[in-house]
């Protein structure tokens, strides 16, 4: 049970783990007011967040007489919209401290290759819409690799296709590229 009643109602726009998180934001210093000063005081100027493409906007607008600072905006935000507190965050981060923060170096393919052993495998967990593959074929061309280098997408019955071209490559000193490993657990060392 929370200590004060969420002013919305059972059922309205504002959840009780947001009412939850709001009475517990309010007993942090800086923010002691907060509930009764700002927020439930004008309470319908605030549901417009919940909806909103950009929460922070509104945030910065009903808050500016409480705070302007960037993190009690983002302790806000992740009491009335954590789904957007990613985002934000990263904003934070890059204007606290500079892009570069925010943005990972890229790969580079011949650097992991001089690191590597041929005793090991590299492996690639990717993010959705990377492709690191035109790039390991340009560096498997660089090293005379590129027209042996054997790659096989795992999945409906490609194991035993890949445990040949292993067998193959270990004694050729060839290269293999297994895609998509997830797929055949057995696969992951």
């Amino acid at each position: 049970d929370l200590p004060k009643p969420n002013p919305t109602g059972a059922g309205g726009w504002l959840n009780q783990k947001s009412w939850g998180d709001l009475l517990l934001l309010d007993t942090v210093e800086g923010f002691q007011g907060f509930l009764g000063k700002i927020f439930t005081n004008s309470i319908k100027k605030w549901e417009p967040i919940i909806d909103s493409a950009t929460p922070m906007q509104i945030i910065k607008e009903l808050a500016a007489s409480q705070t302007s600072k960037p993190f009690e905006l983002l302790c806000i935000l992740r009491c009335l919209r954590p789904d957007m507190v990613v985002p934000e965050v990263k904003n934070f981060v890059a204007g606290e401290m500079g892009e570069r923060f925010i943005s990972p170096p890229p790969l580079n393919l011949m650097d992991c290759y001089k690191d590597s052993i041929c005793q090991m495998p590299l492996i690639f967990v990717l993010t959705p819409g990377a492709d690191p593959m035109t790039e390991l074929f340009k560096v498997a061309d660089s090293l005379d690799f590129g027209k042996t280098m054997t790659a096989i997408s795992l999945g409906q019955g490609q194991g035993p296709l890949a445990e040949e071209a292993i067998s193959i490559a270990q004694q050729k000193g060839l290269w293999v590229c297994l895609q998509n490993c997830h797929l055949s657990v057995s696969w992951l060392p």
